[in-house]
């Protein structure tokens, strides 16, 4: 056997170096015989082998397992969800051997791809759904145009990331337009911004109400329309008397209802709370 790299060499020292041809095989580890017979081929051709087949890995007959796992997490609370260690674990129940590495790996690649799918790189300023463009101007609210932008897709219950892909500018400068926001209005916390941002499109007319809203019962409605208002879970609890574990439950239940992935898409929903 000769792959194209050692075929090479054994050119080079024969033919500029003029090493006998039984030196060159002794230095390349190969036989003399192999060495004449492809000495004596032309220039241009090289070694060529089949291809193998190849060999099922130690986690392909269990990736089915881990994609389920891997989706549920999406749609669980964040203390619900499956760690990649618990995935392991479960793994070597059902019979795997191989390392806990390997799990990582494939976690994390499934996670990047997931990622990929959800960007957006169709950014329209300031623009519904319809395509038309909002009636108001980024003066009269004291804030600039591209911190319009910011206050627009925080509104409609998008992350510093997706943000970020959909403007074409990085998380960070994300984050410094939040930063200015919340300085002018003097808000606090993320949930009040969401708030004020959601009260806000809605003030011009730019949000509509959710028929995925009649789902929640009662209480889970009360809940969503505190967490609109920008209340944390304790202050709720203490509003509503009852626990801050019984808020957050509810909280997940209703972003189950509504299909919400994160708290700023829940609270997008909550504001058509008042005409149903």
């Amino acid at each position: 056997m000769i792959n194209a790299g050692t075929l090479r060499k054994l050119r080079d020292l024969v033919r500029r170096e003029g090493v006998s041809v039984r030196e060159a095989a002794r230095r390349l580890c190969i036989s003399r015989n192999t060495a004449t017979r492809w000495l004596s081929e032309p220039e241009w051709i090289e070694p060529r082998y089949p291809q193998r087949a190849a060999s099922p890995g130690l986690l392909d007959a269990y990736k089915d397992h881990l994609v389920l796992w891997l989706k549920a997490n999406i749609h669980c609370g964040e203390r619900d969800r499956r760690s990649v260690g618990a995935c392991f674990e479960c793994l070597r129940t059902l019979g795997f051997l191989g390392s806990k590495s390997l799990v990582y790996n494939y976690c994390r690649s499934w996670k990047q791809q997931q990622n990929s799918a959800l960007r957006r790189p169709d950014f329209v300023p300031l623009n519904d759904e319809s395509g038309a463009g909002l009636s108001f101007s980024a003066s009269r609210e004291g804030l600039t145009a591209r911190e319009w932008q910011v206050l627009t897709w925080i509104g409609r219950g998008r992350s510093c990331r997706e943000i970020a892909t959909s403007m074409g500018i990085s998380p960070l400068t994300v984050r410094k337009h939040r930063c200015n926001i919340l300085e002018k209005f003097g808000l606090h916390s993320t949930a009040q911004l969401v708030a004020f941002a959601i009260s806000t499109l809605r003030r011009h007319g730019n949000v509509q109400g959710q028929e995925e809203l009649s789902r929640l019962s009662a209480r889970e409605r009360q809940v969503v329309m505190l967490l609109a208002k920008g209340l944390t879970s304790k202050e709720i609890a203490k509003n509503l008397s009852i626990s801050p574990a019984t808020v957050r439950k509810h909280r997940e239940n209703a972003m189950k209802s509504v299909r919400a992935h994160r708290m700023a898409s829940l609270m997008w929903h909550a504001v058509g709370l008042d005409d149903l």
